[in-house]
């Protein structure tokens, strides 16, 4: 599946037409560019922005990544805020496709808007079809 890149007034424009499970994808090198992003978008949708660094979730034991993102959802669904999973290739580059799958089947059902920031341009197909859209971060020389 083909990835629609959107500006960010074009995606602040279509997410609140979708706000149910709405899953979007930042892609680009580092920088501060897609954390600023993030946050100009959640003042445009009026909610708080919830940073979730991902790296710090993923574990090298067996089982504690899936313990870990269980109890980062558990937090975040007493709260009203646009999620902002930075570092998420932290997950979909080393975790297992079913932590993955885990993660975003949750979000998917939830009633929430989740921003998932990654450095590669590329995810596996079984990845990418989860995301109504993506922003792509041109890298700066």
């Amino acid at each position: 599946m083909a990835w629609r890149s959107l500006s960010l007034p074009e995606l602040s424009e279509a997410l609140p037409r979708r706000a149910s499970g709405a899953l979007v994808l930042f892609a680009g090198t580092g920088g501060p560019a897609k954390a600023v992003a993030a946050q100009q978008l959640a003042k445009a949708l009026r909610l708080d922005l919830l940073r979730i660094d991902l790296s710090q979730v993923v574990s090298k034991y067996i089982g504690e990544t899936e313990k870990n993102l269980e109890r980062v959802l558990a937090s975040a669904e007493r709260l009203d805020t646009l999620l902002f999973f930075d570092e998420a290739d932290a997950l979909f580059g080393k975790g297992t496709e079913a932590e993955a799958d885990l993660l975003l089947e949750r979000l998917q059902s939830s009633r929430r808007i989740a921003i998932f920031c990654v450095q590669k341009q590329t995810l596996r197909p079984s990845l990418s079809r989860n995301f109504i859209h993506t922003v792509r971060f041109p890298q700066i020389a």
